[in-house]
Parts: structure tokens; sequence; C-alpha cells
């Protein structure tokens, strides 16, 4: 059984000169909080035992976020600095297609990025958190989708009406929508895939085929 808030906590750790300018213990706080959210739901989870877990007092949470709800939104808005870093190495929002090629080549690259987002140990934990707040939403999927969902779906939906100019606007939004999901399998449905394979876990040859399949769906949806 992999441990998933472990394994956020040391990803969260790796990357701390990212964010250079941030006090340890707030940093620690979001690390801690981001699995605990994830897992048990806002409700459900307690101030004290994120501030035990980080080895904190209970007052650096209101030092630092003012409140448990503020807590909550600084989880939301680091996941989404987190995945539009992971992202902007596309740099979507500033390549326009001049054609159907062009669209192609950057709904592709959208989408195997997001593969190897959904493969990756870091998304593990926020992961559980967006699924859960696509569930049941607060003004926390608001943060995140501003700044990074709602650009991709923006430009996938621009390289779908290149590709596909024949189809209407709420088809361009349901094309988008599974070109976006399909990666999200790897993740949120791993342990069913896992069970069909017959394996305790996927592995990278799994994922590997998974990529591979994905990438031979955005080119037949692309090019029909």
């Amino acid at each position: 059984m992999i441990d998933m808030e472990g394994a956020y906590v040391r990803g969260i750790r790796s990357v701390e000169r990212t964010y250079g300018s941030m006090n340890a213990t707030k940093q620690e706080l979001i690390a801690v909080a981001i699995p605990e959210f994830g897992k048990h739901g806002y409700e459900a989870v307690g101030t004290r035992a994120i501030a035990e877990q980080a080895g904190t007092a209970l007052s650096a949470i209101t030092y630092h976020f003012g409140s448990k709800h503020g807590l909550y939104l600084a989880c939301a808005k680091h996941i989404a600095e987190r995945l539009a870093k992971a992202l902007s190495q596309v740099d979507y929002e500033r390549r326009e297609p001049a054609n159907k090629a062009e669209a192609l080549d950057l709904c592709k690259s959208i989408v195997g990025t997001m593969c190897k987002i959904m493969t990756s140990s870091e998304s593990e934990a926020w992961s559980l958190f967006i699924v859960r707040e696509q569930q049941n939403p607060t003004d926390a999927l608001g943060l995140i989708g501003e700044q990074t969902i709602d650009p991709i779906f923006a430009t996938l939906g621009r390289c779908i009406a290149i590709c596909r100019p024949e189809l209407r606007e709420d088809e361009r939004i349901t094309l988008a929508a599974l070109l976006f999901g399909m990666p999200t399998v790897m993740r949120n449905g791993r342990a069913g895939l896992a069970r069909q394979f017959g394996v305790t876990d996927l592995e990278s040859a799994h994922y590997h085929l998974f990529e591979m399949q994905i990438e031979t769906l955005v080119e037949k949806a692309l090019n029909c």
C-alpha cells in the first residue's frame, strides 16, 4: 500500500526552493493539510491534528491563514500553482496554432503532459482534493479552475475548433472534457485498472501503454 501522505510531503519538500520566500511552517502546514483534506474531506479534518502532524502550534494556522478555511484555500492555491508550473512547459496559453497540424500537436502536448502529471507522486494527494471539490464544489474549485482548468479547456477548445470546425460549441466543450479527462483515469482509476491487469499496482509499462493509447485516441478524435 502506497503511503500517500508520506509521498506527498516528501514531494513538496523536494521543491522547497521554488517557495524560497514562504515561511517553513506555513509550507509544512500546507504539505500536511492537502492529503488530509483529500482523504477525509474538509469537515472531517481538524486543525489541531494538522498542526500536530506539522510539528507546530495550533495558533500557527491562525497566524498564517486566518482560519481553517483560509488554510483550505491556501491548499487549493498551492495545487493550482503546482499544476500550472507542470503545464508551463507546454506554453499552451501563448501558443496560437495557425493550422490543423499545429492545433493537433498542441492538444497532444497538453494531454501528454497531463499523463505525466497524473503518474507523478505529487499528484496523488491533490488529485483526491480536486475530486472532492468536483463532487462538492466550494470557492476552492474556483481558485483551481481560474488558474489551470479554465485556461486548459479554453486552449483545447480553440484547437478543437480548428481541427473539427463542424462541431457545435457544446460538442467542442464535451470533447475538450474527454481529452482532459482521459489522463486522470491513470490516477483516479488506478486501483480498478490494477485489478483488471491482475496486479497489485500499475507499473511504468502500464502507464506507457495508456499514454500511447491516449495519444492515438486524441489523433482520432481530432482527425475525423
